[in-house]
């Protein structure tokens, strides 16, 4: 980074020099570049069941997996996000409830419908920031939204998918 300041070059111009370098894919790739598609996402009614969210959580994506989230639309707008149920929400409800009143709940009931999002030209990076430095939990998944209409969902960004690309804001450990 030294020789960089001193040499006159800029972080931006080293990765367009050197797109493959993890430098280089730091600055360069944005959300859109590792997100899951909402095209290859179903989204759940808010009046799906406890088996459907259990069933769409395990079931996950086309070609994905596992997400360990699933989107709730909205009862207007199939493309409106109402919320986000991850693996820790649906731990969280039920623990909060009985097991014998677990089939009266709902997947509207059991989103947070507040979650932190980001847009598609979010650089990966900064989305990895967000999802580790989260002071409420950390984040495992997060929703990629059209940033001029927040409820539109675009996609998910999983933190593995993050980390499979080589990303990560934690100080490798010094070899002795």
């Amino acid at each position: 980074a030294v020789w960089m300041e001193r040499a006159g070059i800029s972080p931006e111009d080293f990765a367009i020099n050197h797109p493959a370098g993890s430098l280089g894919r730091q600055l360069t790739l944005s959300v859109a570049d590792l997100m899951v598609p909402a095209s290859d996402l179903e989204g759940l009614s808010p009046q799906a069941t406890l088996a459907e969210v259990i069933g769409q959580l395990t079931q996950g994506s086309n070609g994905k997996g596992s997400l360990g989230a699933a989107w709730v639309r909205t009862n207007d707008n199939p493309d409106a996000m109402a919320g986000l149920i991850t693996d820790g929400d649906l731990r969280r409800t039920l623990q909060r409830h009985a097991p014998d009143t677990w089939a009266a709940i709902r997947a509207g009931a059991m989103a947070t419908t507040d979650p932190i999002t980001v847009t598609p030209d979010t650089l990966a990076i900064a989305a990895l920031e967000l999802m580790e430095r989260n002071p409420r939990q950390a984040i495992s998944v997060l929703p990629v939204v059209d940033p001029a209409q927040p409820r539109q969902l675009l996609g998910l960004l999983r933190l593995h998918d993050l980390v499979q690309a080589g990303f990560t804001t934690s100080p490798a450990p010094e070899r002795q």
